[in-house]
C-alpha cells in the first residue's frame, strides 16, 4: 500500500509528518517531497527529494528516576520527534499528550503525580502577556491540583524575567520552597537535560531553577 501525508512547507512539519509516519506504518522506504524548500535552502518550491538528506532532530526522555512519565506539548510536530525517540529507545514508561494546558488540566483532574516539571516554558516577556504564563497564579494553582501533597514542583528556564515572576506568584500558593538558583549547575545524576537547556547552556546562558513542594491539604 501507498500512504500519501500534505504537511506544512518547513523542517518541522516534514519531520513530525516523517516521523509519525514511520512509527505507524513502518513503511520499505519514504519519499518526501520538499515543496517550498522545506528541507534546505538550496531547495526549491516544487523540487523531488528522494532519500538525500534527513532532518536534524532530537528529543530528550528522563531515565534518571523510574516510574511513569507523561509530557504535554500542544505543538504536534514537537511531540511527533520525541515520540519517535521514544520509540527508538523502546521507552514504556513515557507518553506524551499534545494539548493546551488548560484543556489538559480538564482532562487530567482526577489524576495525581508525585512531581510536576515545567522545563523552559514560553516567558511571554510582554507584561500584557502575564496572564498566559505557566507559572500565573490561578494557572499554576490548577497546575498544582493534580500534584500530590508533598509533592515536587520543579522549575527550569533561561529567562531571569519569569524566575523572578515565578517568585512573587508562588507567594500565593500553597507551595513549600525547597531549592532556588540563578546559577544552576547541571546535576547529572538527579537531573535530565534537554536540547533546549544544551543550547542555551552552549551560549553562555544561566539557568534558573526552582524547586517546590506542595503543602499538605487538610
Amino acid at each position: 500500500p501507498l500512504t500519501v501525508a500534505v504537511t506544512h512547507a518547513g523542517v518541522s512539519y516534514a519531520a513530525a509528518a516523517t516521523a509519525v509516519g514511520i512509527e505507524h506504518f513502518k513503511p520499505a522506504a519514504v519519499i518526501n517531497q520538499g515543496t517550498g524548500g522545506g528541507h534546505a535552502p538550496s531547495l526549491h518550491t516544487f523540487d523531488l527529494v528522494i532519500g538525500a538528506d534527513s532532518f536534524d532532530a532530537s528529543a530528550w526522555i528522563s531515565k534518571i528516576e523510574k516510574g511513569h512519565y507523561l509530557g504535554i506539548e500542544k505543538v504536534a510536530q514537537v511531540v511527533a520527534i520525541a515520540e519517535k525517540k521514544r520509540a527508538e529507545e523502546n521507552n514504556e514508561d513515557v507518553r506524551f499528550l499534545i494539548a493546551d494546558i488548560d484543556f489538559a488540566l480538564e482532562k487530567l483532574k482526577d489524576l495525581r503525580f508525585k512531581v510536576i516539571f515545567l522545563n523552559f516554558s514560553d516567558p511571554w516577556p510582554k507584561k500584557c502577556h502575564a496572564k498566559r504564563r505557566l507559572t500565573y497564579a490561578p494557572r499554576l494553582e490548577r497546575i498544582i491540583s493534580i500534584l500530590d501533597d508533598n509533592g515536587e514542583l520543579r522549575i527550569k528556564t533561561d529567562n531571569e524575567g519569569l524566575y523572578e515572576f515565578t517568585l512573587e506568584q508562588v507567594e500565593k500558593l500553597p507551595l513549600t520552597q525547597i531549592y532556588a538558583t540563578t546559577d544552576y549547575s547541571f546535576d547529572k545524576e538527579h537531573d535530565a537535560m534537554s536540547e533546549y537547556e544544551r543550547a542555551f547552556r552552549e551560549e553562555g546562558k544561566n539557568i534558573f531553577r526552582l524547586i517546590y513542594k506542595k503543602e499538605e491539604q487538610r
